[in-house]
């Protein structure tokens, strides 16, 4: 009774406990699979001729807020046929891995919350290298599209790209994707996935008002009104009552001109903040 609820609570299929050990800081859980007939990977025969074993440390999902470690003793089998030997498949492991496979969608779902991928490393009892190789197993592709969408890109740090653009669902403050590059080719591709009658469901498509993103909006958002983001809004403002400062101090004679030096940020100054001494 006892071993059926701890198998149960480990919830492993196939798999028979032999020992737990409970430390300060994290737990070994001694396991074994149930001994059956395995396929050689090299004729397709079967088998269930053992050759030997070898103990595997498995990295599992915390429990008690303690690093868990499932110590598997892994049985070699070596094939009748064609006398070629492969270890038994472990489904709970994924190929070439040391992690559970919930340990991964442990992860995965840590990833979605705001936290760094050091915090999540040391949650998880893995290293930061390995969160970044994890991030390859999932998929990310979005079938959907919100009716707000922002683009804007960012330098990155990928390798291959000065520029990576991020893609934003700005009604709902949630980040939709983020494409490696800002070349226009590859901005086509990605759209051209998404069906038109979903493309015909976004009603505002912000951005800078870069020429390649507003040929975007206007070739698969149809029905999207462009909108310029408030940051680069503001900024070709300042950009032209500068430019009319600089062509007005320009034409002023000598003696007047030295009244606009410095005078920038006294133009650009908000009304309230402005004293009669300015």
């Amino acid at each position: 009774m006892r071993n059926n609820c701890i198998n149960n609570l480990l919830n492993l299929k196939g798999v028979i406990i032999k020992n737990i050990k409970n430390f300060e800081n994290n737990i070994s859980i001694y396991i074994e699979t149930e001994h059956q007939s395995q396929c050689c990977p090299h004729c397709k025969s079967y088998t269930s001729k053992i050759k030997d074993y070898h103990t595997q440390s498995i990295k599992d999902v915390p429990i008690q807020f303690k690093n868990t470690t499932l110590i598997v003793k892994k049985r070699r089998y070596q094939c009748k046929s064609c006398g070629k030997t492969f270890y038994e498949n472990l489904d709970f492991v994924p190929k070439y891995y040391r992690t559970t496979n919930r340990l991964l969608a442990y992860i995965y779902d840590q990833l979605l919350t705001n936290k760094s991928m050091k915090q999540i490393a040391k949650e998880s009892n893995v290293s930061s290298n390995k969160i970044m190789r994890t991030i390859d197993l999932f998929n990310y592709e979005n079938t959907t599209l919100p009716d707000v969408i922002s683009i804007d890109e960012f330098k990155g740090n990928t390798g291959y790209y000065k520029y990576q653009v991020s893609l934003i669902d700005s009604k709902n403050h949630k980040i939709i994707d983020i494409l490696p590059c800002r070349y226009k080719h590859d901005l086509c591709t990605y759209f051209k996935k998404f069906p038109l009658s979903e493309r015909s469901k976004v009603k505002y498509f912000i951005t800078d008002l870069w020429e390649t993103y507003k040929d975007i909006s206007m070739t698969y958002f149809p029905k999207a009104k462009i909108i310029a983001d408030k940051f680069h809004y503001s900024r070709y403002i300042v950009n032209a009552v500068n430019d009319v400062r600089i062509e007005t101090q320009k034409k002023l004679p000598s003696k007047e001109k030295k009244y606009f030096f410095h005078s920038k940020k006294l133009l650009l100054a908000r009304h309230s903040k402005l004293k009669d001494e300015s």
